[in-house]
């Protein structure tokens, strides 16, 4: 599972980021055109999923967050107002969502982060956020339970609830040094089945919906093809914001919308049990 992302919301300096100029990425991200014809035809599930290039690359090697508990406590005043900030409507129906499970002194683990958004909605219902993420994240709030991917590898701990907002879509295509791998999306949701949830733990998960599409090297985006075996494992019980006419958006650069009326893809939230 390769949680690498860094979110254009850290442009308003939410969050503190500190780099080790002595680390680089070790290789340039790989162009789709670089790609031998056996890996692209696996990529784009031999047909059922177009593609779009929209090539990236994001140096975020030696990258530190800074999450400081003046930020988290004003977080957590926003999720309890319910208010729609990291993701947009997104947001909204994971309230939807929670709505319906107790939170109240439960540990819940976050697949990936790079503002403690998601922590401060655990938070504010009540439970114990245990935050998994690729970058070394540094905090002054003992409420947040923060690993690295390799520090969690040595921890024997699974969880009734999981939480993963816009990360797995990225997973396989190297944008972040991670390695190159048609199905690294799918084997990222094996992982949390076997790795992080307990017998009927509940992943509540969100990614782009739309039309199948591939688009190179930024994410992927889930259509009637490619859904199905993102959930092959898990028993869907329920969804917010989510109906198949989504199936049917697609956009020119692969661009993804944060409302739900539109044109372009959106990320609605799916509710899994293992």
């Amino acid at each position: 599972m390769s949680l690498l992302f860094i979110s254009n919301i850290n442009k308003y300096l939410l969050v503190k980021i500190k780099k080790d100029k002595n680390k680089k990425i070790d290789l340039i991200p790989v162009k789709w055109d670089e790609l031998n014809k056996q890996l692209q035809d696996k990529f784009l599930m031999f047909g059922d999923v177009g593609l779009i290039e929209n090539y990236k690359s994001d140096d975020i090697a030696g990258t530190q967050l800074i999450y400081s508990k003046k930020l988290i406590d004003k977080l957590i005043k926003l999720a309890k107002i319910n208010k729609q900030f990291y993701y947009g409507e997104t947001d909204y129906h994971l309230y939807e969502c929670l709505k319906k499970y107790n939170l109240q002194g439960r540990d819940v683990a976050i697949l990936g982060s790079t503002i403690p958004w998601y922590e401060s909605i655990v938070l504010s219902r009540g439970g114990r956020p245990v935050t998994i993420e690729y970058n070394e994240i540094v905090c002054d709030d003992d409420r947040l339970n923060i690993y690295t991917n390799q520090s969690f590898n040595k921890v024997e701990k699974k969880f009734d609830f999981v939480i993963s907002i816009s990360s797995f879509e990225h997973d396989g295509l190297g944008r972040y040094g991670d390695p190159i791998n048609p199905d690294g999306d799918l084997e990222a949701m094996d992982d949390v089945y076997n790795r992080f949830l307990n017998k009927n733990g509940i992943l509540f998960l969100s990614v782009p919906v739309g039309k199948d599409t591939l688009v190179w090297n930024l994410h992927r985006i889930y259509g009637n093809k490619r859904l199905p075996l993102l959930f092959k494992n898990y028993e869907l019980i329920d969804s917010s914001g989510f109906d198949e006419t989504l199936f049917n958006r697609e956009d020119t650069f692969g661009q993804l919308s944060s409302q739900y009326n539109g044109d372009k893809p959106f990320q609605p939230i799916f509710v899994l049990k293992k």
